[in-house]
C-alpha cells in the first residue's frame, strides 16, 4: 500500500504544461475533436486526473450531440466546467508531487505490512521511515507498529439484517469488514507518520508500538493513529 504518487504518474505530470493544456482543451472544444489532446499522458497522471478527463470526454460527447440552442448552451457550460476541473486536477497533482519531493529531502516512509492472508480481530500496521535533519546528514532509520483491537461490534455497521445469514455468510461478511478496516487503518498510519515529520518533528518521540485510539463507540477515526497527540484522538 502506498499513499504517494508513482514514478509513472510523476513522469506524466512533469511532462504536462498546465497552461499549454488549457490551449489543447480549448482547441478540442472549438474543433469538436480530441485528436490532439494528450489523453494517454493525462491518464498516466493518476486516478484523480483520469476521472476528470473522463468527465470532460463525456461532456464533449454530449455537446456534440446537442441540437437545440438551449441544449447547446447547457452542454457548452458543462464542457467548460469540466475543462476547468481537469486543469485544476492536473495542477493539484503537480503541487502534490512538488510537496512530496520536498518531503523526500528530509524523510521517506513506507508500509512494512502486507495484506494479511487471514483477517483477525487484532490488526497490525507497520510503517518504516528514514529521516535526516538536513540533506548533508546521515539517514536515521526506524519503524512504528500500530495496533488496533477490533471489538465485537466496533467498526461494523449497526443496522438490522434484512435476512438471516448462514454461518459461512457471516464469516465472509466479517472478513470483508475486517479487510476494509485494515485498509483504512494502514492508510491512516501512513498519513500520521507523514504528518508527524511534515510538522518538522524528529524521530526521537516516535514510539516502537502505538495502540490506536478509538472513539466512544470503539471505532477508528481520522485521528486514531496520531501517536504524538493521543489526547486529541478521542471523539
Amino acid at each position: 500500500m502506498d499513499i504517494f504518487t508513482s514514478g509513472r504518474e510523476r513522469r506524466a505530470l512533469d511532462a504536462i504544461d498546465a497552461y499549454g493544456l488549457r490551449d489543447h482543451l480549448d482547441a478540442a472544444i472549438s474543433g469538436g475533436s480530441m485528436r490532439d489532446l494528450p489523453t494517454s499522458m493525462l491518464r498516466d497522471c493518476g486516478l484523480h486526473v483520469a476521472g476528470r478527463l473522463n468527465a470532460f470526454e463525456l461532456a464533449m460527447s454530449r455537446h456534440r450531440q446537442a441540437r437545440s440552442v438551449r441544449k447547446v448552451e447547457e452542454t457548452g457550460d458543462l464542457l467548460r466546467s469540466t475543462r476547468n476541473d481537469l486543469i485544476s486536477a492536473v495542477q493539484g497533482m503537480q503541487r502534490r508531487v512538488a510537496e512530496e519531493r520536498k518531503d523526500e529531502e528530509h524523510f521517506l516512509i513506507r508500509s512494512l505490512s502486507s495484506l494479511p492472508l487471514t483477517m483477525q480481530n487484532k490488526l497490525k500496521a507497520c510503517v518504516g521511515y528514514q529521516w535526516r535533519r538536513s540533506v548533508n546528514d546521515e539517514w536515521i532509520h526506524g519503524n512504528i507498529n500500530f495496533i488496533h483491537e477490533v471489538g465485537t461490534t466496533a467498526d461494523f455497521p449497526r443496522y438490522p439484517q434484512k435476512r438471516k445469514l448462514t454461518m459461512a455468510q457471516q464469516r465472509r461478511e466479517q472478513e470483508v469488514r475486517l479487510l476494509q478496516t485494515w485498509n483504512f487503518f494502514m492508510t491512516s498510519a501512513l498519513h500520521s507518520v507523514q504528518e508527524y515529520f511534515r510538522e518538522g518533528r524528529a524521530p526521537d518521540d516516535v514510539p516502537e508500538t502505538f495502540l490506536a485510539i478509538v472513539d466512544g463507540q470503539g471505532d477508528l477515526n481520522n485521528y486514531s493513529t496520531r501517536f504524538w497527540k493521543p489526547q486529541d484522538n478521542v471523539a
